[in-house]
């Protein structure tokens, strides 16, 4: 079953239905499937959204049975990732969730009353941006940074890196917090991630981090958004471990990189010696590399 057809078995039969008989090519590039209270489904394709079903308004009632679907009945099981506004669902699909937050003690714990569900489709491109990883290892294997807005491919792009560098023959270690890059699934990657990669899920990416340089001795290792005070330290202290580095940020550009508190202490460190920015335009995505001085 291919990741499409996964996640169009959460939804109610008639939406299922409506979803598998548009064109083939038009599947292939649904990147969210969009479930709104009271409104008609979408889907993101190229980057804009467009109505599946136009008739047919989604009751509160379907996002609860596609909750219940996606956890296997088992929604209590998931509050915790709950509380972070996403679950993972088998085969590195991710249900992003929307409602009234549940709070205590001034921190979210859950959400109830659910509104919107947004599911994510995970790809494998093989080759993407291959010249390019070719291009910043010419002088030997290095620490690299790949930047996008969201939803340019900075995940994609990232398992392909893995996946060349692990079949190059380097030990690559995964830092998989939300278990995206990999979607391991009974023990085994769901994704092709290379031969020699070893991966940590669902544990955050500093803490992950640092398991993974003790106990699996990483050439290479690789995280998914730095996007914390914690991610950050975690990066500078891998780095002092002879481990290089490959992670992914939100930026699309080296300003964007500069303007940003967090970033700005990140270039400062001089860890990264490239970031490679991706840019989707009209549905085309290009590729560029910076050299960070």
């Amino acid at each position: 079953m291919n990741k499409l057809s996964r996640a169009a078995s959460m939804l109610p039969i008639a939406l299922n239905g409506e979803l598998l008989i548009l064109p083939e090519a038009e599947q292939n590039r649904i990147e969210e499937i969009r479930l709104r209270a009271g409104q008609a489904m979408t889907v993101l394709v190229d980057g804009k959204e467009k109505f599946v079903a136009p008739e047919h308004s989604i009751t509160v009632s379907e996002l609860e049975g596609v909750l219940e679907c996606a956890t296997g009945a088992s929604v209590h099981s998931v509050e915790a990732s709950m509380a972070n506004g996403y679950i993972n669902v088998k085969g590195g699909i991710r249900l992003g969730i929307c409602g009234n937050a549940i709070i205590r003690s001034g921190a979210v714990c859950g959400i109830r009353n659910l509104s919107s569900l947004s599911v994510r489709i995970p790809k494998e491109i093989h080759g993407c941006a291959s010249d390019e990883l070719q291009k910043m290892l010419c002088h030997g294997l290095t620490d690299i940074l790949i930047a996008s807005p969201p939803g340019a491919g900075k995940t994609t792009c990232l398992r392909e890196f893995i996946r060349i560098l692990s079949n190059g023959g380097k030990r690559v270690s995964v830092a998989d917090e939300r278990g995206e890059i990999a979607a391991v699934s009974d023990g085994i990657a769901q994704f092709d991630v290379g031969k020699h990669t070893d991966i940590i899920t669902d544990a955050p990416k500093a803490k992950a981090a640092m398991m993974l340089i003790r106990a699996m001795n990483p050439d290479v290792l690789a995280m998914d958004e730095i996007s914390s005070r914690e991610d950050m330290q975690s990066v500078y202290e891998a780095s002092g471990c002879g481990v290089k580095l490959l992670a992914t940020a939100h930026a699309g550009s080296v300003d964007d990189l500069r303007s940003r508190k967090l970033y700005r202490q990140l270039m400062q460190m001089r860890i990264f010696k490239y970031c490679l920015f991706i840019r989707n335009i009209n549905g085309r995505r290009s590729y560029c590399i910076e050299e960070l001085k």
